[in-house]
């Protein structure tokens, strides 16, 4: 269990870095081409679905 804990730690780290080192690399051109629109409904999803799971989950603990 730790070590599944611990290689997830160290991917997500790794891809942190990664990110970084690629957002230095993407030229600004890029960025203002995918625009906000774009981020807004990529990021929309994660949104509304932890809106679900805390409704279902205070439904259970009130029920």
């Amino acid at each position: 269990m730790r070590f599944r804990a611990a290689l997830s730690c160290l991917l997500l780290i790794a891809l942190a870095l990664t990110s970084a080192l690629v957002g230095h690399a993407t030229s600004y051109d890029f960025a203002t081409k995918i625009g906000a629109q774009a981020v807004d409904n990529i990021l929309d999803l994660p949104a509304s679905s932890i809106v679900d799971v805390t409704t279902f989950s205070l439904t259970n603990i009130a029920g």
